[in-house]
């Protein structure tokens, strides 16, 4: 019907019927029974069945539907796709930020720091569109900054800042930290 018809209907030209014999390997009789019984049924048309026509007036309706149904999963496939975080990405940050803190990195701890941070890692990818650059960069001025001055610090003070960080830059967030903890 979708290769060979025009608007959900194959005309007799098309051999059709010959086609549908030959498939379903029955007689021919038995086969006119079925397509009557399906007419009356209001499957198909009878009155483009006695022309020698199949015509399928509800094959608009599945088609609409089926399209439908298609653009939404590829719609639904594609924000998916766009907001899934590279496991990479998480990895590369994760394991700059194990360094600069110098946390131990055994076997069995990397699997405890990736339950505690990987979803604030992803929350920092989003907040960069992705700029696995952009959170180490942050990550290390940040870091670098509560290191020389005794604070302390996690991913978590990292998403907290990042905002302002990427909204004003490095020398304007440097002074909101200078009147927020009193630097120098």
């Amino acid at each position: 019907m979708a290769e060979q018809g025009s608007k959900y209907c194959l005309n007799g030209t098309k051999s059709w019927k010959k086609a549908l014999l030959a498939l379903s390997t029955m007689e021919c009789q038995k086969l006119d029974k079925i397509l009557k019984r399906f007419g009356e049924l209001n499957l198909i048309c009878l009155k483009a069945l006695e022309k020698g026509e199949l015509y399928i007036p509800k094959m608009k309706d599945y088609a609409d539907e089926w399209h439908t149904r298609l653009s939404r999963e590829a719609q639904e496939q594609l924000r998916i796709d766009k907001n899934r975080i590279d496991i990479d990405k998480i990895r590369y940050i994760l394991h700059t930020f194990l360094e600069k803190k110098k946390y131990p990195k055994e076997p069995e701890d990397l699997t405890f720091y990736y339950k505690r941070f990987t979803n604030t890692i992803k929350r920092l990818l989003l907040l960069t569109k992705g700029d696995s650059a952009k959170v180490i960069k942050a990550m290390n001025w940040f870091g670098d900054i509560c290191d020389k001055k005794g604070f302390s610090w996690t991913l978590e003070t990292i998403e907290k800042w990042l905002p302002e960080y990427l909204s004003k830059g490095e020398a304007m967030a440097k002074e909101t930290l200078r009147k927020e903890f009193g630097l120098k």
